[in-house]
């Protein structure tokens, strides 16, 4: 607001708040392994089971995450032969500036090799290395990741791409990492003359804001 000079600072624009209530969950699992397999292996299995639970952890924290991806009412539909226009489209005026701008696009493997087909009018294609990581790749400046066709999968013949500011859409709230312990004389271990591997976490998820992205879905080809 406008302030005269001498004038009082009013408080006409305030900041809301909203309450998000979650209930944060424990996620475990664990790993027997007789004493003999421990003595006698020569190919670090302790490290290689420690590693294991790596991506147990990150598939329970996508599982928390994927159904606000899957649960997307606003839906678009890319035109077969027209999707590149479709999707830049999209970009424009399904979401709003600044969620545009820093976008992602998240797909699956037969998304993914279906837009790493797409070129423009001189051949070129429309995917793009990010030069200072080659890994990365971009469609119009946003960056395009996917994952596997069984965690996101084609139904009906559609391949669903999912766009938005997705640290916008939904968040995850971590109370307690993944946290691993051994023992061999508690639980099992001791009367098995085994060693056990226990791996605990506590996390949720809370959607917050469904307006930050869509789903938009291309036909696959035959």
């Amino acid at each position: 607001p406008k302030i005269a000079e001498l004038g009082t600072i009013g408080k006409e624009d305030q900041p809301a708040f909203r309450r998000y209530d979650y209930t944060v969950e424990k996620y475990g699992d664990r790993i027997q392994i007789s004493s003999e397999l421990l003595e006698d292996n020569a190919a670090g299995l302790m490290a290689y089971v420690v590693d294991w639970f790596g991506p147990k952890y990150i598939k329970t924290k996508n599982a928390l995450l994927l159904p606000f991806l899957t649960g997307l009412t606003k839906e678009v539909t890319l035109a077969a032969g027209k999707e590149v226009a479709g999707l830049k489209k999209a970009l424009i005026t399904q979401l709003n500036t600044a969620q545009s701008r820093g976008a992602i696009i998240i797909t699956n493997q037969t998304g993914f090799a279906e837009m790493d087909g797409w070129e423009d009018k001189n051949g070129r294609p429309m995917l793009v290395p990010n030069p200072a990581d080659p890994v990365v790749t971009r469609f119009q400046g946003r960056e395009v990741a996917y994952g596997d066709d069984e965690d996101l999968a084609v139904e009906a013949g559609k391949i669903p791409l999912y766009v938005g500011k997705f640290d916008r859409l939904g968040t995850l709230f971590v109370r307690k990492g993944i946290e691993l312990a051994t023992t061999n004389v508690g639980g099992d271990a001791w009367a098995t003359d085994s060693t056990e591997l226990r791996g605990i976490c506590r996390l949720a998820a809370a959607l917050v804001d469904e307006t930050a992205a869509f789903k938009a879905t291309i036909a696959a080809s035959a």
